[in-house]
């Protein structure tokens, strides 16, 4: 009788689990976390690699236990602005009359806030996949978002602003239109990756990958180079203003670098150009922050994706704010050695794919020195490398 009664009550465990972990949707529903294994330029994945898509039913179900999960979560960095958005869209989640698609949109929202609490590896996680069951409803439904929901995601990306992104560099950076990506690493399921660089002109031979991130309220971009040292620097620049600002994957404090292939940090644990600025914004100078080679693929495929007769390949998953070119005359400096004579603004890093027009390199006094230097000249036993934009003149500092 005793067994009977200890058999009993482990069954009732064991159907009480399956319960709790199917959501009513039956004993043999999926685990979110199996089938959303890992999402690329808008295509999702299993744990074992293969395609997944999503049907509605699918998408209300997994988003209930990426909700009931992130709800058990505990808060690594609580917030108050935060903890009472999550409140508040709780309450919407809770009440009677909420359409299935506002619940749907309400929990994906409410997972943000409460991913944006955790620590900075579990919180990625349920971001992502709330992003993409969200995204996914709103392709598969004629559900339009409503304003209350639009409200709330400018809340919630001001307190990003705010609680990830905020040093003094920053925000100086913020104040000349720099979009500002808040977290870096290949985790964070905000980074897409363009490929690698097929000559690699910093260190020719080597290999050097090339992430990309864009703020979709903001013209311009951010670039990512991880490279075969295990360095990361990171350039985002407005394409208003024409400033650009310098991070690398070097925690702020003990220099010690991350491993952002594995690895996710907001930037302002990073290093950023405030600390680097004997390095990174001073190789930099010059009339192309991004020291692009217009000819190589990948650089192609960034600076003139997609446009027609450019050939260049389009970008991956990237919005349409993205681009490496500065739009308007702001802060103009003459074209070195372009006949007939012209000015253009700082940064434009466009050109013909090939040849690379008005793309002399040169190296000037008071410019970094080797930082623009062709690499015939710095490395002798690669002569046929591609030089290395841009050329400096007397105009290339910054006031």
């Amino acid at each position: 009788m005793r067994l009977f009664a200890v058999l009993l009550i482990l069954a009732i465990a064991i159907l009480g689990y399956f319960a709790w972990r199917t959501d009513g949707f039956g004993i043999w529903a999926e685990d979110y976390r199996t089938t959303m294994a890992s999402s690329a330029h808008g295509y999702l994945f299993d744990n074992e690699g293969e395609l997944v898509d999503l049907d509605t039913d699918r998408i209300e179900g997994f988003m209930i236990a990426l909700l009931r999960d992130a709800e058990a979560e505990p808060l690594a960095e609580p917030d108050d602005e935060l903890v009472e958005v999550a409140d508040r869209l709780a309450k919407m989640i809770a009440e009677p009359e909420t359409s299935p698609g506002d619940r749907i949109v309400a929990s994906a929202f409410r997972v943000r806030a409460l991913g944006l609490m955790m620590d900075k590896i579990t919180g990625p996680q349920y971001i992502w996949r709330a992003d993409y069951l969200q995204n996914q409803y709103l392709l598969k439904t004629d559900y339009l978002l409503k304003p209350i929901f639009v409200g709330i995601g400018e809340i919630i990306r001001r307190i990003i602003e705010r609680i990830a992104i905020a040093t003094p560099y920053a925000n100086m950076c913020g104040a000349q239109d720099v979009p500002i990506a808040p977290f870096f690493g290949a985790g964070a399921g905000i980074w897409s990756s363009q490929g690698n660089l097929a000559n690699n002109i910093l260190a020719p031979g080597q290999a050097a990958a090339v992430w990309t991130w864009a703020d979709p309220a903001k013209r311009g971009g951010c670039v990512a180079l991880p490279r075969a040292s295990g360095q990361a620097g990171i350039i985002c620049q407005s394409a208003t203003t024409g400033r650009a600002c310098f991070w690398d994957n070097l925690e702020r404090g003990t220099g010690k670098k991350f491993a952002w292939a594995t690895d996710v940090k907001p930037l302002r644990d990073l290093q950023d150009g405030a600390v680097l600025a004997e390095t990174c914004p001073e190789c930099h100078k010059g009339n192309n922050v991004f020291l692009l080679s217009p000819d190589d693929p990948t650089w192609c495929k960034l600076m003139r994706g997609g446009q027609p007769g450019a050939g260049c390949v389009a970008m991956a998953g990237n919005p349409g704010t993205f681009t490496l070119k500065v739009e308007g005359a702001v802060d103009q400096i003459p074209e070195p050695g372009a006949v007939p004579a012209f000015n253009h603004s700082r940064y434009i890093p466009i050109s013909t794919t090939p040849p690379r027009a008005g793309w002399v390199n040169g190296a000037q006094p008071g410019c970094a020195g080797d930082c623009h230097l062709d690499p015939p000249n710095k490395v002798a036993n690669e002569p046929n490398a591609p030089g290395m934009p841009p050329n400096c003149g007397a105009n290339c500092y910054l006031p």
